[in-house]
Order: structure tokens, then sequence, then C-alpha cells
């Protein structure tokens, strides 16, 4: 597709396959270009088992070895998407204690998404399930994605401790994170995070689509 309702060029930048992509991290390897647009999820602590996590990693470390013998690209795409399809259909599960799905903690996570916008980064849309979160976003600094979330989950975990008095990991160690190829996969990714939640109670999540979007 074209680019949806004018949205500018300047801000929403796709991967660049010509050149140099930084690649680091051997449980969740991360893809970095300056000033991109990417897709982003991120869960809490206790939001999947034990055996899921060491299921899902074992996994992909099988796909990444198959990686190596086919077009590098697609067999990316296609594992990018099986693992998102996989690992979106466990944390639907319910897993662990959701405290996402309360209000006043949702509305903690929310205003640091917010608070950064037009800072580091630009966002176009995010859903905060009970137990997990997608963000849409492009890059406004050349700082990888892992260092600008880390950022609002460091600042969140720190007002959420002190403020339900828990001593505990609120999230997860890293994020998943996809860096967009085109304007199909924007589209699909907008659609994803609308459609995301369409079988909760409507005061158990916080969805946001930028305006010139919707």
């Amino acid at each position: 597709m074209t680019n949806p309702n004018n949205i500018s060029y300047d801000v929403v930048q796709f991967l660049e396959k010509r050149k140099h992509i930084e690649i680091w991290g051997r449980k969740l390897p991360h893809w970095f270009q300056e000033n991109k647009t990417m897709f982003v999820t991120f869960r809490l602590a206790d939001s999947l088992p034990k055996n899921k996590v060491e299921e899902f990693l074992a996994d992909r470390a099988n796909m990444l070895k198959e990686e190596k013998g086919t077009a590098g690209n697609n067999a990316r795409k296609t594992y990018d998407i099986m693992m998102m399809r996989k690992m979106e259909y466990w944390l639907n599960n319910g897993y662990g204690n959701c405290m996402l799905q309360r209000e006043d903690v949702r509305s903690v996570l929310v205003e640091a998404l917010h608070y950064y916008n037009n800072k580091e980064y630009l966002l176009h849309a995010f859903v905060v399930m009970p137990n997990h979160v997608h963000i849409l976003l492009s890059s406004l600094t050349n700082k990888p994605i892992n260092n600008i979330i880390g950022k609002v989950k460091g600042f969140t975990a720190y007002q959420l401790r002190k403020s339900l008095r828990i001593d505990e990991n609120i999230w997860q160690k890293g994020i998943f994170d996809r860096i967009l190829r085109n304007w199909d996969e924007f589209e699909k990714y907008v659609d994803y995070i609308a459609n995301n939640p369409k079988s909760l109670p409507e005061d158990s999540y916080s969805l946001y689509i930028q305006e010139s979007i919707r």
C-alpha cells in the first residue's frame, strides 16, 4: 500500500536492506538501524511460565539455524509472524496476576509512554493488555529501541513497586522488536493493535491510535 493519510515520510522510516544492520543478543536478537519505525512487545515478569519461555527460546534457536540456509529476510519475516502468534496465544491465556487489567496500574504505564512521545519516539499506536504491551512507534533518536523502552520499563517499575508496596520484578527482561519493512506492515500492525483487545472488557485494557491514522 502507499503512505496512509500522508504520514510524514521523514518520521516513518523502514528497514534499509542495503545499509548496515547491527544485530546483537543471543536469546532475543535485536536488529538496529537509526530512526526506524518498529513494532515492540514487552510483558509482565510473571506473564509466561518458565516452561513456555524455554519452549519459545528453543523454537527460536531452531528457526535461526534454518534461516541460515534460506533467503534471510523472508525467513525472518516468517519467523517473526510465527513467534508473535505463539507468544500472543500464550499471553492471552492470562498467566500471572495480570496487574495491568487494573486501571490505576495501566495509567502509570500509559502516562510514561506519552511522556516520552515526541522526545524519544513518535507513538503511532499502542495497547496495554492485562499482562503485556504492544507498541508501534518511530524512533526519534540514534539509540537502540531496547534502551528507549528500557527507560519506560525502569520508571514504571519503580513507580509501581512504590505504589503497590511490592519488592518484585515488574517486567520481563528484554523486549521483542521488529523493524518494519513497508507501509503494508505498518497498516498490518495498526490493525493488529486495534483488534488485539476486542474480546476483553473495556475497563481491562488501554488503547491508543494516533489521530492521523484512525
